[in-house]
C-alpha cells in the first residue's frame, strides 16, 4: 500500500486516504477558533484531520472514523472529512452510506479529484460498473495522469471482460510511474486471461517487476542477503512466516487453513503477517491457530522486512503472488534466509530473492515451465492443494436433469475468465443439446451492460437468451452453495481455470469439465480432477471438450451416481487429506532448510 493511500476489498483498485490538495483550513466565522479533544492537547480541525489520516493509513479504521465524525460535528461541510469517512465505509463494506458521503464531499468541493475515483470504487463494489466507469473517466479529465484512476479503469475493464483495454490502462499507469507495484501486479495477472501472449513474454514482464522491486529495495535499504547468521539463532523450532492479505473470508483460506490447523507446533513456530484492514470471524479463527500474528497493513516494505528479521523467520512464504494487496516488494529485501511462494498465483513472482515455488507436475510439467521461473520449482507428488469444505451444507442427491427434463450446465467463475472464445465453445455444447441450459453466476452479472454483452455474445453464436440464467453476487455463502443444486455439470473456462469454484462444485456433488491448457493457469482444474480420480472430465482439445459434455448429458445415470458419491470421493482423496498434506509441506520445509544450511 502506497502511503498515504489505501485500497478496498477484493480487487486491485485504489482508495485515496489523503486528499490530493491540502486539508481544508478553518475559515473565519463561528468555527474559527473551535477546538476539540481527540488526544491531549486539544487539536484544531486541520490537526485532527492529519491525525485521522495517520490512523487511516495504518488500518486503524475505528480511530480514524471517530475523528472524522468529530470533525463533522464541528464543520459539517468539511469536504475531506466527508470524503474520507466515505472511504472508511467502502473499506468496511458499507457502500450505500459511503456513496452518499462521497457525493456530499463532491458537492461541497467539485475539484476534489480523489473523491471521484473513490466514488467509482464504491459504485464498482455494488455492481454499478457503468456509473463507476464514468467516475474514473471524470477523474482523468481533472488529472490525465491520475495513476489510481488509470489502474481502476483497468480493473473495471477486466471485470467487464475487456482484458485488452485493462492491459492498456495498466501500461499507461506504469508509464507515469514505473514503481507502482500494485499496478504492475494487476498487469501481470491480466496477461494470464488471454492466449495472445507467449510464455516468454509474460516471463519478461515478471522479470521487469523483479528488477524494479530489487532496485527500489536497494535504494531504501541494502538487501541483506548475506547477513542471516543461522548458527547464532537461539530457537530450536523452525520458524515459518506466512504473508497474505487473505486471512479473512477469502478463497485462499479454504486451502491454507487445513495446513495451519495441522502444523506440528512442537517442531514449527508459525508467524502470520496480515496485510488487510478487514477482521472477521475467519481472521479470529486463524489468529488462534498461529503462534504469532502481525498486522502489516500500512507498514512500509522496509519496516515489514525488518520486522521479519527481528522475528528471525527461517522460511518466509508468500501466499498471494501478484494478486491484490500482495507484499512481494517485501521479499525483495530478502528478510528471511529461505523464501517461498505458494498457492495464490499461477506463475513466478519474478523476484530473484524468492528461492522456491511450490506446485505439482500436472500444473508445471517437468522441463517445460522451469525456464520461465526465477524460483526453483518444487513439485509435490499428490497435488499442491488441500481443500476444506463445509460439512454443514448438504449435497442435493437428486440430479436436476431428472427433475427438470433437461441438462443444466453452470459456471460460477470470474467473468474475466469467460472470454469470447469460452462463450463460443460453450455455445457449441448448447447447440448440440437443444434443450440444455446454462447458468452463470458472478458479481459482474449484476451490471446490466455486462449482462447484455453476454446475451449478445451467446446470441451471436446461435444461443437464445431464454436458455441462459444469470445470477449476481449472493452475500450468503449458504445460498451461493445451494445454487449448485440446480446444476448437473460445471464447465471450466480457459485459458485461466477455476480453482475454488472447481473444488466447491465437486464438494456439492457436481463435477467440472476442463480443457487442459499449456500453462499453469490452464491446468489447475486438471490437477484437481486427477487428485479426486476424475480423469474422464479432462479434455485435451476443444472437440473433446464438447464431446464429453454431450456424452455426459446422454448418460444421466452416470452423473446421478457420481453426484451421490462425489463428496465421499473427495474426502477419501489427497485433496482433502489435511494431515497428509501438512506432513508433506513440513517435509518440504525441513528439506529446503537443510539445503540452505548445507548447500551442495
Amino acid at each position: 500500500m502506497r502511503t498515504p493511500k489505501n485500497k478496498t476489498k477484493k480487487r486491485s483498485q485504489k482508495v485515496n486516504v489523503k486528499p490530493l490538495q491540502k486539508a481544508s483550513k478553518i475559515k473565519s466565522g463561528s468555527t474559527e477558533n473551535q477546538t476539540f479533544t481527540v488526544s491531549q492537547p486539544p487539536l484544531d480541525v486541520s490537526q485532527a484531520l492529519q491525525m485521522a489520516i495517520q490512523y487511516h493509513n495504518t488500518g486503524k479504521l475505528s480511530q480514524a472514523e471517530a475523528i472524522y465524525r468529530q470533525i463533522l460535528t464541528v464543520q459539517p461541510s468539511h469536504a475531506d472529512a466527508n470524503h474520507l469517512l466515505g472511504v472508511i465505509g467502502i473499506q468496511m463494506g458499507k457502500h450505500a452510506p459511503a456513496i452518499e458521503l462521497i457525493k456530499k464531499a463532491i458537492q461541497i468541493n467539485p475539484a476534489l479529484t480523489p473523491a471521484y475515483n473513490n466514488l467509482g470504487l464504491a459504485l464498482c463494489e455494488i455492481g454499478s460498473l457503468d456509473d463507476a466507469l464514468a467516475c474514473f473517466q471524470h477523474t482523468l479529465k481533472l488529472d490525465p495522469n491520475h495513476t489510481d484512476a488509470l489502474n481502476n479503469l483497468g480493473v473495471i475493464s477486466r471485470r467487464k471482460c475487456a482484458t485488452e483495454d485493462a492491459i492498456a490502462y495498466y501500461r499507461r499507469s506504469l508509464s507515469v510511474d514505473p514503481g507502482l507495484f500494485e499496478v504492475h501486479s494487476n498487469l501481470l495477472l491480466s496477461l494470464h486471461y488471454l492466449d495472445d501472449f507467449l510464455d516468454a513474454d509474460i516471463f519478461q514482464e515478471h522479470l521487469r517487476f523483479g528488477e524494479q522491486a530489487t532496485r527500489i529495495a536497494t535504494i531504501n535499504k541494502p538487501i541483506e542477503q548475506a547477513t542471516h547468521n543461522d548458527s547464532a539463532r537461539a530457537h530450536k523450532k523452525l520458524k515459518i512466516g506466512y504473508v497474505s492479505p487473505d486471512f479473512r473470508a477469502h478463497s485462499v483460506v479454504y486451502f491454507f487453513e487445513p495446513l495451519l490447523t495441522r502444523h506440528n507446533k512442537n517442531e514449527f513456530e508459525i508467524y502470520c503477517y496480515y496485510n488487510h484492514v478487514k477482521n472477521d470471524g475467519v481472521t479470529s479463527r486463524l489468529k488462534e491457530l498461529a503462534n504469532h500474528w502481525r498486522v502489516i497493513i500500512g507498514v512500509s516494505d522496509a519496516e515489514v522486512a525488518q520486522m521479519i528479521r527481528d522475528d528471525e523467520i527461517d522460511i518466509l512464504v508468500d501466499l498471494a503472488g501478484h494478486t491484490e494487496k500482495n507484499r512481494l516488494p517485501v521479499f525483495a529485501f530478502k528478510p528471511a534466509p529461505v523464501q517461498v511462494t505458494w498457492l495464490g498465483y499461477p506463475d513466478t513472482t519474478g523476484l530473484p530473492q524468492v528461492d522456491y515455488r511450490i506446485t505439482d507436475s500436472i500444473c508445471d510439467p517437468e522441463n517445460e515451465t522451469d525456464q520461465y521461473h526465477t524460483e526453483k520449482l518444487i513439485r509435490l507428488p499428490d497435488g499442491f492443494h488441500c481443500y476444506q469444505g463445509s460439512q454443514s451444507v448438504p449435497v442435493n442427491t437428486a440430479l436436476p436433469a431428472r427433475q427438470k427434463g433437461y441438462v443444466t450446465f453452470g459456471s460460477f467463475n470470474n467473468l474475466t475468465k469467460v472470454t469470447t472464445e469460452v462463450v463460443e465453445l460453450w455455445a457449441s455444447i448448447l447447440k448440440a443439446l437443444p434443450n440444455a441450459r446454462l447458468l452463470l453466476k458472478c458479481l459482474g452479472l449484476g451490471d446490466e451492460s455486462t449482462r447484455l454483452r453476454y446475451v449478445s455474445l451467446f446470441e451471436s453464436c446461435g444461443v437464445d437468451k431464454e436458455r441462459l440464467d444469470f445470477y449476481s453476487y449472493l452475500p450468503n455463502r449458504l445460498d451461493h452453495l445451494k445454487l449448485y443444486h440446480s446444476i448437473d455439470l460445471c464447465l471450466d473456462p480457459f485459458p485461466y481455470n477455476g480453482v475454488t469454484t472447481t473444488c466447491e462444485a465437486m464438494w456439492m456433488g457436481v463435477p467440472t469439465l476442463t480443457l487442459l491448457g499449456t500453462r499453469h493457469s490452464g491446468r489447475v482444474a486438471a490437477s484437481l480432477n486427477t487428485m479426486v480420480g476424475l480423469p474422464q472430465f479432462i479434455a485435451k482439445s476443444k472437440a473433446e471438450y464438447v464431446g464429453i459434455a454431450v456424452k455426459q448429458a446422454d448418460e444421466l445415470e452416470v452423473l446421478a451416481q457420481l453426484r451421490l458419491q462425489l463428496r465421499a470421493k473427495m474426502l477419501a482423496s489427497t485433496l482433502c487429506d489435511a494431515p497428509y498434506f501438512a506432513q508433506t509441506m513440513e517435509n518440504v520445509y525441513r528439506q529446503i532448510w537443510q539445503d540452505h544450511l548445507s548447500p551442495v
